[in-house]
């Protein structure tokens, strides 16, 4: 699935930025405070990389079609009027995109007092000890979320990001997007790691500086809120969700 985005730069200075620094404890605005750490940058193969990463999201691919075949359609209602995307027992999305963000917590997050829908497939199943199999499906069960700033490309193949929970660098493989985001576009994903870089999940947001004012606002961090920074926070996620289809946001994301 080859991916392309519209733009989503978020100034450092700007009162988004600012807010998200000082509430969400991670902003940095490109001040090089993440960790340099090069990932084999000048050492690693493109087409080696291209060829692990394909072979990869074919995997998920795969994983994720065989998931969704368990979780029901009353489950994915569920999730898609938590999204304002259904309206008298009809989805009403405007497209594909934003039936992403659905199925991206269909597959991945636990309704309450439930156990993921990934995570119980992964019971389910036996994989060879090493295989590409049971590495992506463990990459999968371990994904988490958080707000990514583009900080540059890879020297070799994708994109090198800012992690604004973590507040350090990531390596994300994605073709679709090494050739489009700009540097400085902020998006909110949920990742995983199957190899030396990481992977989306497929549901991709696009950060604008309104849309990111809208979270902070909806969701204050305060102290003895949950977590943000395992990625796990269904409550965080739903709201940049809703955010994103409230305001049409998914219009600049392109699957093909």
């Amino acid at each position: 699935m080859g991916t392309s985005a519209g733009s989503g730069e978020l100034s450092p200075t700007s009162p988004a930025a600012v807010a998200l620094d000082s509430s969400m404890g991670g902003y940095r605005g490109g001040e090089g405070t993440m960790d340099a750490s090069g990932f084999g940058e000048g050492i690693v193969d493109r087409e080696g990389v291209l060829g692990r990463y394909r072979r990869l999201r074919e995997i998920s691919r795969n994983h994720g079609d065989a998931v969704l075949t368990h979780v029901s359609r009353k489950a994915i209602f569920y999730w898609g009027k938590r999204l304002g995307l259904v309206r008298r027992k009809t989805f009403v999305a405007d497209g594909f995109e934003e039936m992403t963000l659905a199925i991206d917590l269909a597959v991945y997050s636990a309704r309450p007092r439930k156990t993921p829908p990934v995570e119980l497939y992964r019971r389910t199943k036996r994989f060879p000890a090493g295989s590409g199999e049971a590495i992506m499906l463990d990459a999968m069960c371990g994904s988490r979320f958080s707000l990514f700033v583009v900080n540059r490309r890879h020297a070799a193949a994708g994109l090198v990001l800012d992690d604004l929970f973590l507040e350090r660098e990531i390596w994300l493989m994605d073709e679709g997007f090494e050739a489009t985001m700009p540097e400085g576009m902020v998006i909110a994903s949920r990742v995983t790691k199957p190899d030396d870089f990481h992977m989306t999940t497929g549901a991709v947001v696009p950060i604008t500086c309104d849309a990111l004012e809208e979270v902070i606002a909806n969701f204050p961090c305060r102290e003895g809120s949950p977590s943000l920074e395992d990625g796990r926070n269904v409550k965080f996620i739903e709201t940049v969700y809703r955010a994103a289809v409230a305001r049409g946001l998914m219009e600049t994301m392109r699957f093909e």
